[in-house]
């Protein structure tokens, strides 16, 4: 429930007040961010689908913010629950085929963000490229992912790709390489 309050906190809804998850989306983004008894994430990827209108882009766009700035890594335990904490070295991708696709999450995140996110953060936003932090924290569209990914043309995987088909939310990665630390 710390996104939930940190969302509400710092991110703004379409009417201006405070973002809110519908029942569905606070779901979804308490299965995507469980944790085992270690602090380590239970899910390492997922996808979430929907009908046309049901808000996949904005719960994109919001898990994107927290991913960039929010409690996204297990820092510890309180009693029963996880508390979690900023990646200090936030690298969040919105990735697509085109660089059109990646414009319905990427137009939305300006009018979720707040001033005092802008304020307490230090926000730079572009249009492709938002930093923090002095420019340690990322978020980006990226496009031509099939490249990225090594797939072929026809569709399947290049040699030595692991990867599918199915497109994927990627997670944050610090900057430098490496793996995530902890909590979504």
């Amino acid at each position: 429930m710390q996104i939930a309050g940190w969302a509400a906190e710092f991110l703004r809804a379409e009417d201006g007040g405070p973002w809110q998850f519908t029942r569905e989306q606070l779901r979804w983004v308490l299965w995507w961010c469980a944790v085992d008894d270690g602090g380590r994430f239970i899910y390492r990827k997922g996808v979430l689908q929907g009908l046309k209108g049901w808000g996949k882009d904005p719960l994109l766009a919001v898990a994107s913010l927290v991913e960039f700035v929010g409690p996204s890594r297990f820092s510890h335990w309180e009693g029963e629950q996880p508390v979690g904490v900023p990646h200090p070295q936030a690298w969040v991708q919105i990735a697509a085929v085109s660089r059109d696709q990646t414009l319905n999450t990427m137009t939305l995140i300006p009018s979720l963000i707040s001033e005092k996110m802008i304020e307490t953060y230090g926000i730079k936003a572009g249009a492709e490229l938002i930093r923090a932090s002095g420019g340690r924290q990322r978020l980006e569209a990226v496009a031509d992912v099939r490249q990225r990914l090594g797939l072929r043309r026809g569709g399947g995987p290049a040699s030595g790709s692991s990867g599918g088909r199915t497109p994927r939310r990627r997670r944050s990665q610090p900057a430098r390489g490496g793996g995530r630390s902890a909590l979504r």
